[in-house]
This record gives structure tokens, sequence and C-alpha cells, in this order.
């Protein structure tokens, strides 16, 4: 993203899967779709980890039941619903420099997250996981 004089003022990465939806699993697109769509080369940038650590010993959050307004045309969890979730524990001030997000689990209408939230200097560490500990998405923070 670039400011009205072309300074780049933000930017990302994201990784997609392309899925075949009557199979239910990742397939590669065809040579006809890739043509359509193109393919440039990757964006000169620092790369950080596709993984974020599992906070440990976190403080726990009061459990969240998802609602219809978190959800997707695809019936789960909207991506930036987990982002809202995770900002709800930001100490008041926290600037926010960079974000990292980590899908693990797909969440579904009445399912519940049991927030664990780890405070650091400069970082929040926030995993929405079920109530045995496994993880649905974990968020991670750094300020400036």
């Amino acid at each position: 993203m670039q400011d009205k004089d072309g300074e780049v003022v933000a930017y990302a990465n994201s990784i997609w899967v392309y899925m075949d939806l009557e199979a239910g699993r990742p397939t590669r697109p065809s040579e006809e779709e890739v043509t359509r769509y193109g393919m440039e080369e990757p964006y000169p940038m620092e790369y950080a980890s596709r993984k974020v650590a599992m906070p440990q010993e976190g403080i726990k959050g009061i459990p969240v039941k998802v609602r219809k307004y978190h959800i997707d045309t695809n019936h789960h969890v909207n991506n930036c619903q987990y982002i809202r979730m995770g900002a709800d524990y930001l100490p008041e001030g926290f600037e926010i420099r960079q974000m990292r997000a980590e899908y693990k689990k797909q969440a579904l209408l009445g399912d519940v997250f049991y927030p664990a939230v780890k405070l650091e200097m400069g970082k929040v560490t926030v995993a929405l996981s079920t109530e045995n500990g496994e993880p649905y998405a974990i968020v991670e923070f750094m300020s400036a």
C-alpha cells in the first residue's frame, strides 16, 4: 500500500490454497486460470515465519461463543473476526506495527473459544482455542 507520494506505508504476506470444492482438498489451478490471473515476482520485503508460537503460561480470558455475526459465506468464522477478538486483549495505547495470524482449525456457529493471552514487552499473543487447548487461531500483535 502506498501513500499519495508513492511511499510504501504497509505491506502484507498472505498464503492461499486453491481448493477443489467437490473433493474438499487442495488442487493445482489449471493453466487457463494461471494465465487469466497471472503470476508476479514476490514483493521485496522481510518475510516472517508462517508459524506463530502458541502462548505458554498465558492469562486465561473469558470464553467466547461463536455467533452468527462471526460467520462468513463459507459457514465458518471469518478470519478478520479472529483478529478482532485478539485485539480485544491489547493494552490501552498499544500501537500495532505488525500483526501475524496462524489459522489452525475452522470454527463453526456455536463453537466456543477459550482465549489465552501472553503479554510481553512490545508483543501480545492471543490463542483462541477449544476447551482442551487445541487452537483455532493464534494472533500475534507487535508494537512499534
